[in-house]
């Protein structure tokens, strides 16, 4: 009874079990999905990560030396799939490890001038040494 009342209508009336069940109807299924656009936060530690690799061509493991923390894996995919790192070439050192390029679109994303990054790159190594 309650199949007939619903035919049509988008609805099917299943029994699953021992219990009956209304189901959307496979040929309306494309309107109950819903697509959300997902929006990742610049995290804190991609951003120092991107930091990092901004000064010098530099592999996980010199990162995880400066920063005192283990660089998780997440990061490093953010900021390659934002485009703000590129894989460069490995380091002739045993273990071969993968080396870490910041890109050239990252400096317009966050509107910073190259000069002005190798000036103030120059100051701080000027201050450290």
């Amino acid at each position: 009874m309650l199949r007939r009342r619903y035919e049509g209508q988008g609805v099917n009336v299943v029994k699953v079990g021992d219990a009956w069940a209304m189901r959307t109807s496979a040929d309306l299924g494309f309107l109950m999905s819903r697509e959300t656009v997902e929006t990742r936060n610049r995290l804190r530690a991609a951003i120092e990560t991107w930091r990092l690799c901004l000064s010098s061509t530099r592999h996980r493991a010199e990162i995880e030396e400066i920063r005192g923390v283990s660089v998780n894996r997440g990061t490093i995919d953010q900021l390659i799939e934002m485009e703000w790192i590129k894989f460069g070439r490995r380091k002739m050192t045993p273990g071969r490890p993968v080396t870490f390029v910041v890109t050239p679109p990252s400096w317009t994303i966050l509107a910073l001038n190259p000069r002005a990054i190798c000036r103030a790159l120059k100051n701080c190594a000027r201050r450290v040494c």
